[in-house]
């Protein structure tokens, strides 16, 4: 660099320096800090200097890094530079190091303006063309990586030490030095890493040297290897503290304190994660000061006696809760601030393979916020966080709150969900394409999500979550929260109405079990579709299914027994249990439902959002009708009963298309709306899943997600098959229509599981909306009466309902029911699909 360059940049360090690097205390700066980097790159010289130099800085030193790359960007975008898309390149590697999630959003900037350069320039520049090729290529190895880690994987078999997007980025780094790397790393064997390491024995060479040896302790510690692993991590880790290589110098103090950890050596690996903790204490810094500290709690609990006297918890095992505690709170605050739904889900995937202990730390210590936390730490955060973002969004004008939900959509279509049965160019060319055809709408999203961002971040805070639900006293109210384990799975009753965990269970079933149980069923569900009578079939499917959990939860509920009589029971369902209709599983000799009140809440931050302490159900209760005439002729049934019922309180829209029903809801929302019609959910994109108002019109998860604003709805009643079924991965876990819904706006979603039996749908019902219209019922004991008046309901009463609400049927309907035994429809098939989902 040229000496009045390196002035400007020590300059400019030495204000960051004395500053502390903290975003509140510069921000006021900006203006003349950019300037003063802008004054350093006047002519292209000084510009291509400037890049090199901190190219050089981003691969030694993490925070001027970071902020000397924000710079350069910033003044590069201010005049309009050939420079900004590589400014914008150079910013994305050092959020990368500080594993920030917005470096996709930089890659995303530089490469629009590169797409516009090329537009204008008659795609004839040779040197834009090979940028943007290498563009791609970073973009596609980000996309690539999320989309690796949106998994259904066990957690125990990730290791959040190692797979993480620096490591990506230094391995490509690397690789590119030395050719001889340039393969598969599953493909690499010691001597490859050992030849780097031997050519590199000068100073200059001492970056590439460390890095060599953190991927070859990587490969020994893969095999076992854990003393080779160990010395590895030990060279490097001093060879970096020589050079102060900042960016290695965190990571080699887990990685050594992990080989301790592993080779029985516990002290001295406490000693490393605490050091390591201590070196990355900015908070720029805390997802890595997270990982440090939840390592520290596994070593620490490792450190306590096996046996423990809960009355005289040894030292070891309060210095466990804390760790995990320091560490769940960074990790949270880290990773709450970002935007990107992938991001934030696959660094959640990677810490749950802390849960286990932490929350057997906390139980231990009879610490029920801290249990609930654990809990609510390793559930599904996008249902909250859409959800949070939607009421956040409300204080927005109405406009713009249109245009944000319409704008979010488009951000989060191609970075939520993977298929994982489709392609990745497939996949990556079509978000590309998004990119450069939608920049606009995706800039103006970021810029009203980031300002939100207080709000929507608290709003999943696992420890404020845990306090404010300990707050909330709700008289007669459980809750049932699971957390499948990777050996076993807990269930914790906590009382509502005094704030305190009244029972813990513990069942010898892992996330692997239910996993294995899960793939059985979805393969048995496929053939049952297949047959001539799938209602014969579902009926023999259900009893396996539901014989399988009760015979592996049935002792775990039995000891919840005496606590649930009478009381309103909400239970929050992790993974695969998603799919289970709990009140339909038999406890003792009657089904879950006949001893209490049964609903269902994905998270409890979600609960949280679309909890109204003060409102009371509604004394008049507008009721709308979306029905699809000809797909669903048994709701016609239900449309007659209701109609006697509600009279001028009800709207009726028949084979709508979209436009239609946005004109129906417009202005006053009802209290409550219920789709008559079809529905289908898809497990490989839940986006794609839909309601089908009509033959000719759907309406897709997307649509009503970017659509919709039914903010002061009471309930939503999807009548529709699967309906309620969501993604039973944890990276979206439960992202499915109800959540489309939760976020539009409403309290209550009810909604099904399996491909309903129609005619019994229209019963249910139609008993739902009675008992809800008497103005005595929640909309959870509404539905919940009408599930036990179903299946005690005699062929009379059946051949009754046919004749006063569809007389044309009775005679094909009544030969049907004629057929059955009496009750016709006691079998859980026929009224345990549905279930509510929300408030209490």
């Amino acid at each position: 660099m040229a000496p009045e360059q390196r002035d400007a940049v020590q300059r400019i360090e030495t204000f960051l320096i004395h500053n502390e690097f903290d975003q509140r205390k510069l921000n006021p700066h900006l203006p003349d800090l950019v300037g003063e980097m802008g004054a350093a790159c006047v002519s292209k010289e000084d510009k291509g200097r400037m890049m090199e130099e901190l190219d050089r800085v981003v691969h030694w030193q993490r925070l001027p890094g970071y902020w000397l790359t924000y710079l350069f960007q910033l003044a590069m975008q201010r005049v309009g530079s050939f420079y900004f898309p590589v400014a914008c390149q150079l910013y994305a590697k050092a959020q990368i190091n500080v594993n920030a999630d917005l470096c996709l959003m930089s890659l995303e900037n530089g490469y629009a303006g590169l797409m516009q350069w090329l537009s204008t320039s008659g795609d004839t520049n040779e040197n834009i063309r090979k940028i943007t090729d290498d563009f791609r290529k970073r973009m596609r190895q980000v996309y690539r990586y999320y989309r690796r880690w949106y998994t259904p994987e066990p957690y125990s078999e990730i290791n959040p030490l190692t797979e993480h997007l620096y490591s990506e980025m230094s391995f490509t780094d690397l690789a590119m030095a030395f050719p001889r790397l340039d393969k598969p790393r599953t493909q690499l064997v010691p001597d490859d890493y050992l030849s780097v390491i031997d050519q590199c024995q000068q100073a200059d060479d001492s970056y590439a040297c460390i890095v060599a040896r953190r991927f070859l302790g990587h490969l020994y510690q893969g095999q076992g290897k854990w003393e080779a692993a160990r010395e590895q991590f030990w060279l490097g880790l001093e060879a970096g503290r020589n050079v102060s290589l900042d960016t290695e110098i965190g990571h080699f103090y887990r990685h050594y304190g992990y080989a301790l950890y592993k080779t029985g050596h516990l002290r001295e690996a406490a000693q490393q994660f605490e050091r390591a903790a201590a070196y990355e204490s900015h908070p720029v810094f805390g997802y890595w000061r997270a990982l440090a500290l939840r390592e520290l709690g596994d070593v620490r609990l490792k450190m306590a006696p096996r046996e423990v006297d809960i009355e005289h918890p040894p030292a070891e095992i309060e210095h466990a809760s804390r760790a995990y505690k320091a560490g769940r709170l960074i990790f949270e605050a880290a990773i709450g601030r970002g935007i990107v739904p992938v991001a934030r889900s696959v660094n959640q995937q990677l810490f749950r393979s802390y849960t286990d202990n932490a929350l057997q730390v906390a139980l231990s210590l009879r610490n029920t916020s801290d249990t609930l936390a654990e809990v609510e730490a390793s559930g599904p955060r996008y249902a909250t966080e859409l959800v949070a973002e939607s009421i956040a969004a409300s204080s927005l004008p109405s406009d713009v709150q249109a245009r944000f939900r319409q704008d979010r959509a488009i951000f989060h279509q191609h970075l939520t969900t993977f298929n994982q049965k489709s392609d990745l160019d497939i996949d990556f060319s079509q978000y590309l394409a998004s990119v450069e055809s939608n920049r606009e709408a995706r800039r103006l999203y970021q810029e009203t999500r980031n300002a939100l961002t207080d709000p929507v971040t608290h709003a999943q805070l696992s420890d404020e979550i845990a306090n404010k639900v300990l707050a909330l006293r709700l008289p007669g109210v459980l809750f049932l929260l699971f957390h499948l384990g990777e050996n076993q799975t807990y269930g914790t009753l906590l009382d509502v109405g005094s704030g305190e965990i009244i029972a813990v269970a513990v069942c010898g079933y892992g996330e692997r079990h239910w996993r294995a149980q899960h793939e059985t069923y979805q393969k048995a569900l496929q053939d049952v579709s297949e047959l001539p009578d799938p209602a014969l079939g579902m009926s023999q499917l259900l009893d396996d299914q539901l014989g399988y959990y009760e015979n592996a939860l049935g002792p775990l509920l039995e000891d919840f027994l005496p606590y649930l009589k009478g009381r309103h029971l909400k239970i929050f369902p992790r993974l695969f249990l998603n799919e289970v209709p709990f009140h339909a599983l038999k406890v003792g000799n009657k089904r879950l439902i006949e001893y209490c009140q049964v609903s269902y809440a994905q998270t409890l931050g979600l609960f949280l959002q679309v909890h109204q302490p003060h409102k009371s159900e509604v004394s008049t209760r507008t009721l709308a009708i979306v029905c699809d005439d000809k797909g669903a002729p048994a709701y016609q049934g239900t449309l007659k009963q209701l109609s006697r019922l509600y009279n001028h309180d009800l709207r009726v829209l028949r084979n709508p298309q979209w436009e239609d029903f946005e004109s129906l809801i417009d202005g006053q929302h009802p209290a409550d709306i219920f789709f008559a019609c079809h529905g289908q959910f898809d497990p490989d994109d839940p986006t794609a899943s839909s309601l089908f108002l009509s033959q000719t019109e759907e309406a897709s998860f997307s649509k009503i997600f970017s659509k919709l604003d039914l903010a002061g709805c009471e309930c939503v009643t999807l009548g529709a098959c699967e309906s309620g079924l969501g993604h039973t991965i944890v990276t979206a876990e439960y992202l499915g229509l109800p959540i489309a819904f939760f976020a539009a706006g409403v309290r209550y979603v009810i909604s099904s599981l399996w491909e309903v039996n129609q005619f019994a749908a229209a019963i249910l019902l139609g008993h739902h909306y009675q008992f809800l219209h008497d103005g005595q019922h929640t909309v959870t004991s509404a539905l919940n009466e009408a599930q036990r008046a179903l299946m005690q309901m005699s062929r009379e009463q059946v051949f009754a309902w046919i004749q006063a609400n569809l007389p044309d049927k009775s005679q094909s309907w009544g030969t049907v029911i004629t057929s059955r035994a009496d009750p016709p429809f006691a079998h859980p098939y026929y009224w345990a699909g549905f279930f509510v989902a929300g408030d209490v």
